[in-house]
């Protein structure tokens, strides 16, 4: 290629990658608010809570206040998920089944329940709904930072 026509590959291929981002972020945008019209836009925090937050902060540790809560629940979600799957794991062990079979065989019953497979089912089905929430929570902090990462990117 000649030194023009690279010229105009080259911006060619950067308005396409400039487009695909812009797509990306849009789409991003798109998700974010529909999380956060479920959040709301506010909360209120306590000085009690705020303080050891902002002393994070100055200890250097985060950029502000708004980034040292952000990775504290990130980190908590990723905690919480983990010890979710741990307990799962450990039901599906003892089952040797998924929860969804294990539903099934408990719905399906025919005769005399069994007590303590329906304790291990509400325990089971419970350790599923915490997990699911907490990785809502977990997709929307990612969502959010790969959404602020775009955005300082593209400025």
């Amino acid at each position: 290629m000649g030194g023009s026509e690279g010229k105009d590959h080259n911006a060619s291929a950067n308005g396409r990658l400039a487009i695909r981002l812009i797509r990306c972020i849009y789409m991003l945008r798109n998700r974010l608010h529909s999380c956060e019209r479920e959040m709301g836009d506010t909360i209120e925090v306590s000085r009690d809570v705020f303080e050891p937050i902002s002393e994070l902060v100055k200890l250097g540790l985060y950029k502000d206040e708004k980034d040292a809560l952000r990775s504290l629940v990130l980190e908590r979600a990723t905690e919480k998920i983990r010890y979710f799957d741990a307990r799962i794991s450990e039901m599906r062990s003892r089952y040797n089944m998924s929860f969804e079979a294990f539903k099934r065989r408990i719905e399906e019953r025919q005769g005399e329940e069994v007590f303590e497979e329906w304790d291990d089912f509400i325990i089971w089905e419970s350790y599923e709904s915490a997990r699911l929430r907490w990785a809502s929570v977990d997709e929307r902090m990612r969502l959010q930072n790969i959404f602020r990462a775009l955005e300082n990117n593209v400025s």
